[in-house]
């Protein structure tokens, strides 16, 4: 790569023997060279350009360089020399020898931003591949893994608001189920059954029999989305206290099952930015806990994490499946959630979103959201996005 990149004749056609900032591109010729040695021609090509001006610089930077190549063998060492060349030039701007020139454009190198200096390694490679990817390929689309769930039990308070604000959903939820679940007779031409009421109203009135209703059941997964962001901070416990109270309520009612992500999860021995850890603090039918206690750490990758619930949730035999977003900030990747939402749809899963403080979440789901500030804004949030719902 070195040499693909770098070993190419210069072109200083444009550039002035005077201008400083070229120093930089020579230690940097230099240093390659340790890989490639063609390198070296072009930083010697470079050296022969600045000479006229910096001769005495070059000369202690040389030195620098060599004992650099001799004894480097971590960054630590490299930023030590490199604090070494940056005192070379403060020492050069207070030497009367100087010429006045030199020692403006010395100056100016020390006070030069990362946007006045030639592009590095890395910039060159991301210059060249941006310029040759589709016009649509604007971001990298972040992938995801499962880890383990390492989040610690709510203490006593806590679990205390969590448990009272559940009982008062499965209160609700209980009596919404029963409601629908209740088997009704209606009035009917035919049947088994005589409507003993109706008997007196017999020549005007035909419908004599009682018949059943069919009977409806709940037969619903639900999946909760819990985003854990470093936005979340001041609000993460607003936010687990929530998807644990729904978590709760919904866990243990007949032929309803509920599970539960968090994103993004910190984990120490992770560098990859374009794969975000997620955990599943609540598995589907697996036993209620109170594990809710979630760290905050990252940006907001709902995206990736929308996809990765979508993966395995789509293959549930339950006949609705529902999805609740958590969150209270503005996706990384717009584009991406909208893409997993339409997936959603064609899978049939309906996707419904809490914000937390904040009204982001409006712009992604702007028929199926609520706002919530307090605990106990969530029953009734609840209420008014799953009255027709759950069923």
């Amino acid at each position: 790569m070195v040499n693909y990149y770098f070993n190419k004749d210069l072109d200083l056609r444009s550039k002035q023997s005077n201008d400083a900032k070229l120093i930089v591109n020579y230690i940097l010729l230099k240093i390659r060279s340790f890989t490639v040695a063609e390198v070296g021609i072009h930083a010697d090509n470079l050296r022969s350009f600045l000479e006229p001006h910096f001769d005495t610089v070059l000369d202690e930077i040389d030195r620098i360089i060599l004992s650099m190549k001799a004894n480097t063998k971590s960054t630590e060492d490299c930023l030590k020399y490199a604090k070494k060349v940056s005192a070379l030039l403060r020492k050069l701007i207070k030497n009367d020898a100087e010429s006045k020139a030199i020692k403006k454009q010395l100056e100016k190198l020390l006070k030069a931003k990362s946007g006045d200096l030639s592009k590095d390694f890395a910039g060159e490679i991301q210059g060249e591949l941006e310029a040759k990817a589709p016009n649509h390929s604007s971001s990298l689309v972040q992938s995801s893994r499962t880890v383990e769930n390492k989040a610690k039990a709510f203490d006593s308070e806590m679990l205390s608001k969590g448990n009272a604000t559940a009982n008062q959903l499965r209160r609700y939820f209980c009596n919404l189920l029963q409601a629908k679940e209740l088997q009704r007779s209606r009035e009917s031409n035919c049947g088994h059954k005589i409507n003993a009421k109706n008997l007196a109203k017999a020549p005007f009135n035909c419908k004599l029999f009682l018949k059943n209703t069919e009977k409806i059941k709940a037969n619903t997964a639900v999946h909760l989305l819990l985003d854990c962001s470093l936005s979340m901070r001041n609000d993460i416990e607003l936010a687990s206290l929530s998807c644990y109270s729904i978590a709760k309520a919904l866990h243990g009612l007949n032929n309803i099952s509920v599970g539960v992500t968090a994103f993004p999860v910190f984990v120490p021995e992770s560098s990859d930015n374009y794969v975000v850890n997620v955990s599943q603090i609540l598995k589907h039918d697996e036993r209620m806990h109170n594990n809710f206690n979630i760290k905050v750490c990252g940006s907001t990758p709902m995206g990736a994490a929308l996809w990765s619930v979508l993966q395995t949730f789509y293959q549930r035999c339950e006949n609705r499946k529902i999805i609740f977003i958590i969150t209270d900030g503005e996706p990384d990747e717009i584009d991406n959630v909208k893409l997993a939402l339409k997936a959603a749809e064609k899978l049939n899963i309906e996707v419904y979103g809490i914000g937390i403080k904040d009204t982001h979440i409006k712009d992604i789901l702007p028929q199926n959201s609520k706002i919530i500030h307090k605990l106990t804004d969530l029953t009734p949030t609840i209420k008014t996005l799953l009255r027709n719902t759950l069923i």
